[in-house]
């Protein structure tokens, strides 16, 4: 059986001075996202080194969304995200600093890569068999990745609402702007089309490593 690995962290941490402040923030949007997807977590995600984290998750398939979402809620804080996809040669433990394994490896490689890379936050590794697939889903990563990092605050709040709510109307209510404006910002935003590639991957992914 093979597994996801996400290991990630935090971009520019090191500049933040309120330290005390950062790790309160951070904490609390580790423990909202082990919360929120707990029957998608096979292992929940752990704070390590100060400023990564690390998890497992069960449905591969799922992963560009849960990033997606992940970065829509850790927002001002941004983060890079090696995903490994492979075996796990331990026991599965709950937790993630006691298991081991081929995905936890290729994760921490594919982090290590998009550190030396300014424009990229998310890189996969995927087993050797797979390779044409781990090329497919880094490409689409280079887009991607580019609509993630130019996005402006106020299309941050318009994505993340929307995902959720999906009626423009309310987003503007909740935003108190016009619907209109909701608008304006998504399509700024190339919010469409990102969420159309999104989906691609997902049944990419799916293709390859069906939920069991």
């Amino acid at each position: 059986m093979k597994y996801g690995i996400v290991t990630a962290d935090i971009i520019e941490s090191k500049e933040i001075t309120d330290r005390d402040l950062f790790f309160k923030l951070f904490s609390e949007k580790i423990s909202y996202i082990n919360k929120r997807f707990s029957s998608l977590l096979l292992v929940p995600f752990k704070i390590y080194r100060g400023d990564e984290f690390q998890g497992c998750v069960k449905e591969i398939n799922k992963i560009p969304e849960f990033l997606s979402i992940i970065r829509e809620n850790f927002y001002p804080l941004q983060f890079r995200a090696g995903i490994g996809i492979g075996s796990i040669s331990t026991k599965i433990k709950r937790d993630i600093g006691k298991i081991d394994g081929e995905a936890l490896r290729l994760s921490s490689q594919a982090l290590e890569i998009i550190k030396k890379e300014k424009e990229r936050i998310t890189y996969y590794k995927i087993i050797p068999e797979y390779k044409h697939l781990e090329e497919i889903i880094n490409n689409f990563y280079i887009l991607l990745d580019l609509n993630v990092i130019n996005r402006t605050v106020k299309q941050w709040d318009a994505i993340k609402l929307y995902r959720d709510i999906k009626n423009l109307k309310k987003v503007a209510k909740k935003l108190n702007v016009t619907f209109q404006n909701v608008s304006k910002r998504l399509r700024a935003a190339h919010w469409s089309q990102y969420y159309q590639l999104e989906r691609f991957l997902i049944k990419k992914l799916e293709e390859y490593f069906p939920p069991n």
